[in-house]
């Protein structure tokens, strides 16, 4: 039974969490028999922490437990581990998390979402985006059994999840969650979702594609529908998305309204992230002869926005086209000094593409000097 509980615990438990689990009476004697037979060890420098020898047997004891027993030992340790966090509220989440949804009964159910969104969300904290996306879905996958009701909920973790896919390099992961919450926002009239869903299928940098994104384009176009107050930052947002999406499409006349619209709207906001948003989507068309002799001008006001925002994937976009801009000026004074803050920033979002961006411009320098 004590090692039964131990398997239940994971591969490595601590002795006060398994005393805690289980009846007084239970506690020493098994746990220094499976010592002295090997079955479990003591983790080197730990006090108080075991682990199992190998994974089979822990696996095997795990098994042989009845599913409705098991879930009532999830719950019991998960209760433990909860009553233990103390004055640390971060303390022990992933555990209490998958505690909490291993045993979740439907009076334990909300508990089991609350665990799993905040391991999510710390784990969003420490910047470990696969984890991150495994809670989210630990809890989506709870909240998909309540219909109706938990739609909004779903929404907001499969969007959750959605970026930290998007963060961790599983690009098509990211597009599937927000395409699923496109059509859970459609089917439940959810507004705020769907123009959130949308904004989120774009591929990093798909400008680049040389193709229209048919998908991108018709959840775009309708997000803006339901989005038509005059002074929405989110209409402007979609409105400046749907350009870019429409880039290729050879409608450069509509591209340059859309921005227009855009740029209106988010001056008059004064936010300064959505300004620099709504440019970086007019800057696509500076090749046309209304932005050529302003093209640094309006570049240079993109940088300043991306800094007073303090968004990093902004300054990012900001300081590489200005960078690309001075390395065809031949100012290398200033293309070094953004190349230079571009390979800092992009070493602070850890993402393949920035790093990748960088290493094209260095390229690019030497091969022109």
């Amino acid at each position: 039974r004590v090692l039964a509980v131990a398997a239940v615990i994971g591969q490595e438990f601590s002795r006060e969490v398994l005393f805690q689990a289980i009846e007084a009476e239970w506690r020493l004697e098994p746990l220094a028999k499976a010592l002295r037979s090997s079955i479990v060890t003591e983790v080197p420098e730990v006090l108080g922490r075991y682990r199992f020898t190998h994974a089979l047997v822990s696996e095997a004891l795990y098994e042989e437990i009845e599913t409705a027993e098991r879930a009532l030992i999830h719950r019991r340790v998960a209760e433990v581990l909860e009553q233990m966090q103390g004055m640390s509220p971060t303390a022990n989440l992933a555990e209490i998390a998958f505690h909490y949804t291993e045993g979740a009964s439907p009076e334990e159910f909300e508990k089991a979402v609350v665990f799993a969104k905040r391991a999510g969300e710390h784990a969003v904290e420490q910047l470990a985006w696969e984890e991150a996306s495994a809670h989210f879905r630990d809890a989506l996958k709870m909240l998909e059994q309540r219909e109706a009701r938990t739609a909004n909920e779903r929404c907001q973790l499969l969007l959750a999840a959605a970026e930290s896919e998007r963060r961790a390099g599983n690009l098509t992961l990211a597009r599937e969650a927000c395409t699923r919450a496109a059509e859970l926002a459609r089917e439940f009239e959810l507004p705020e979702i769907l123009g959130r869903a949308a904004l989120g299928v774009e591929t990093p940098f798909d400008i680049l594609s040389g193709s229209v994104d048919t998908v991108e384009v018709s959840l775009l176009e309708d997000a803006l529908r339901f989005h038509t107050e005059p002074q929405s930052l989110t209409r402007a947002k979609l409105l400046g998305r749907l350009a870019i999406a429409k880039y290729w499409s050879n409608d450069s006349e509509l591209g340059l309204a859309l921005t227009e619209e855009a740029v209106g709207i988010a001056r008059n906001s004064g936010d300064p992230s959505a300004l620099a948003e709504a440019l970086i989507a007019q800057l696509n068309f500076a090749s046309r002869p209304l932005f050529i002799d302003r093209q640094l001008d309006l570049e240079n006001e993109i940088a300043r926005l991306a800094y007073e925002s303090g968004n990093q994937n902004l300054i990012f976009l900001a300081l590489l086209y200005r960078s690309e801009e001075l390395l065809l000026r031949g100012d290398a004074q200033g293309m070094n000094r953004d190349l230079s803050e571009l390979a800092r920033v992009a070493e602070e979002l850890r993402q393949p593409p920035e790093r990748a961006f960088v290493r094209i411009i260095r390229a690019t320098r030497l091969l022109l000097e």
